[in-house]
């Protein structure tokens, strides 16, 4: 009896309690919410707000470029393929507003920035992995898109 009380208990505790991905996930949350909550004192674009937030909880692909370029056009027509493995921003820098260009060049800090187009940046979780220009084979941006920490 006391064998079967037991293992009752421990099935309710169990089935009580947050799996480690639910709480991952909840403190995810809490994080991207303060960022946005920082963020909503601003005068920003929602989705540069939107930018922000999920480069610094999650991994991101960030690429910017001109709406002129050949080179972009076709990172632009497989961007379907790159969305399916990670978050992927593409920004035409000739169709955002001066305050949001400072914010993509400045917010992390892009010691190899020279203007040159396509600009690619992979994000970490506020953490700048790579950098790449020129690159717009879809085989080389999943390659890109490997790199870890």
């Amino acid at each position: 009896m006391k064998k079967m009380l037991l293992i009752i208990m421990s099935i309710s505790i169990l089935c009580s309690c947050q799996t480690q991905e639910e709480l991952k996930k909840a403190k995810e949350l809490d994080n991207k919410n303060e960022i946005k909550e920082n963020l909503d004192k601003k005068n920003i674009p929602e989705t540069t707000k939107e930018w922000i937030i999920d480069s610094k909880t999650e991994k991101t692909l960030t690429i910017i470029c001109t709406d002129k370029s050949k080179k972009c056009k076709e990172i632009k027509n497989n961007l379907k393929e790159l969305e399916k493995e990670i978050k992927t921003y593409y920004i035409e820098i000739d169709n955002i507003t001066k305050e949001e260009k400072e914010i993509y060049k400045t917010t992390y800090e892009l010691n190899n920035y020279t203007g040159y187009l396509p600009y690619i940046m992979l994000i970490d979780n506020d953490k700048l992995l790579d950098t790449k220009t020129d690159v717009y084979k879809l085989e080389d941006l999943k390659k890109i898109i490997k790199k870890e920490q």
